[in-house]
C-alpha cells in the first residue's frame, strides 16, 4: 500500500492512500474544510479532541500532530483498522485512543448500514447507524451489506474512560442528533464543537436550536444553500461565556 507524506500547514503527515475514496481524503489536509483545521489550530494547547465518526483519521491525525489527545470513534471495520494503521505510522499512538464502537443515545447494539456508493471499502462514508437515514424525502441509498455494532453514549464512555471532550466534532451522516442527546453530561464540559448539520433529515431540523439551548452560539455556519447538498453542511458552536 502506498504511503503519501502531506504537508500539513507544515507538519508532515503520513497517511496510506490505496484507493478512490483514500484519495479524495488527502484533500482535507490542504483544501476541504479548511475551516474545520482553522478551528484545530485554535485549540488551547495539550487540549482533549474527540473526533466522532473518524473515518480514516484526518482530524485526529492532525489534532494529535499538534500534540493534542484525541479520542477518536470509527465502527466501520475498514475505516477503524486503517485509522489504527495511520496512528501507528505517524508514531501518535500516545496520544490517540482508537474505538470501533458508534455512539449514540443508548448503550447497547445495533445495525449498521452500509453505503451502496462504497459498499464499507475503506475511506467510504455515508453508512447509517439503527436505521435508514431519509434525505429530500427518499431514503439514502445503502447496499446489502450490515453489521451488528455495539453502540455507547458518549456520557458512558466518558464517565468509564474518566476522559471529558474539551473539543467535538461529529460527522456521522445522520445520526449527530442522537449523539447529542446521549451526551449532556459531556457538553457541559465542551468548549466547542463542529456538527454536520443535514437539513434534508428530519431529526436535524431543529438541532442547531437545541444545542444553542445546551450553553451555545453559532460561530459557522457552512449549509450549502442550493444543489444536491443543499442544506447540508458544518456548523461551528462555542460555549457562551
Amino acid at each position: 500500500m502506498p504511503n503519501i507524506t502531506v504537508d500539513a500547514r507544515g507538519t508532515p503527515i503520513i497517511v496510506i492512500v490505496d484507493n478512490k475514496a483514500t484519495r479524495s481524503r488527502l484533500r482535507e489536509f490542504t483544501t476541504k474544510e479548511v475551516e474545520t483545521l482553522n478551528w484545530i489550530d485554535g485549540f488551547e494547547p495539550k487540549s482533549t479532541f474527540f473526533d466522532v465518526g473518524a473515518n480514516v483519521g484526518s482530524y485526529t491525525l492532525y489534532a494529535a500532530a499538534r500534540n493534542h489527545e484525541v479520542v477518536a470513534f470509527e465502527p466501520s471495520d475498514a475505516n477503524w483498522g486503517r485509522l489504527r494503521e495511520n496512528v501507528g505510522l505517524n508514531g501518535l499512538q500516545d496520544r490517540v485512543r482508537i474505538f470501533g464502537y458508534a455512539l449514540a443515545d443508548f448503550d447497547g447494539k445495533d445495525l449498521q448500514h452500509l453505503g451502496r456508493k462504497s459498499h464499507g471499502g475503506v475511506g467510504s462514508a455515508e453508512h447509517s447507524i439503527g436505521r435508514k437515514v431519509v434525505r429530500n424525502g427518499e431514503p439514502a441509498s445503502y447496499g446489502g451489506e450490515q453489521e451488528n455494532t455495539a453502540v455507547r453514549t458518549m456520557d458512558s464512555v466518558c464517565a468509564e474512560l474518566g476522559i471529558w471532550p474539551d473539543y467535538l466534532k461529529i460527522d456521522t451522516d445522520g445520526a449527530e442528533p442522537r449523539i447529542i442527546a446521549g451526551a449532556t453530561e459531556a457538553l457541559k464540559r465542551c468548549k466547542s464543537l463542529v456538527v454536520e448539520i443535514d437539513n434534508r433529515i428530519a431529526d436535524h431540523l431543529g438541532l442547531p436550536e437545541r444545542i444553542e439551548a445546551m450553553g451555545f452560539k453559532i460561530t459557522f455556519d457552512k449549509r450549502r444553500q442550493g444543489g444536491r447538498w443543499g442544506g447540508c453542511g458544518n456548523m461551528h458552536f462555542a460555549r457562551v461565556v
